[in-house]
């Protein structure tokens, strides 16, 4: 069987993983390349009795790693996240925080659409809900839709491979 390195031609330049647990918002990290980098958040568990909240995990600059957490305190969570600069594997990688609801629209930088990976992290808990996303991204701008019930803040990782 293939290695995606294999597949792909190339493979990352780094993929680094912080375990985050409780509410440290921000983690130093190694230099990446925004540009280049996107961020995964994985294993999401919950620890405590709170009944909602939300969270998303994304880049401020090139060596530090923001959590934002919405009605989780204490130890709630407990996640991995990963950060992975693509290097040469992807053209670009632009990634926004956003306050969705039931909608949201914006403005991006020209991309091929034929050539993306969306990611929405929709980290969203409300007593077991699952909540529904669908998103439509065109050469200049992506639209999200969501039945969720109220704002959270999200993730938005539009990822352009060559």
């Amino acid at each position: 069987m293939a290695t995606l390195a294999e597949l792909l031609g190339r493979s990352p330049i780094s993929i680094q993983k912080v375990t985050v647990s409780g509410n440290p918002y921000e983690y130093t990290i190694a230099a990446v390349n925004p540009a280049t980098t996107a961020v995964f958040v994985g294993g999401v568990w919950k620890n405590s009795s709170t009944s909602s909240g939300s969270h998303a995990a994304f880049l401020t600059n090139s060596t530090t790693l923001k959590v934002y957490h919405s009605g989780i305190s204490g130890t709630d969570f407990d996640r991995d996240v990963y950060v992975v600069d693509f290097g040469p594997m992807v053209k670009s990688v632009q990634s926004m925080l956003v306050s969705l609801s039931s909608s949201f629209s914006a403005s991006i930088s020209a991309v091929n659409p034929n050539k993306c990976i969306v990611i929405i992290d929709l980290n969203r808990y409300t007593s077991g809900t699952l909540n529904k996303c669908t998103h439509t991204l065109t050469a200049n701008s992506i639209s999200i839709s969501t039945n969720q019930a109220t704002t959270i803040n999200s993730n938005v990782q539009i990822i352009e491979f060559y």
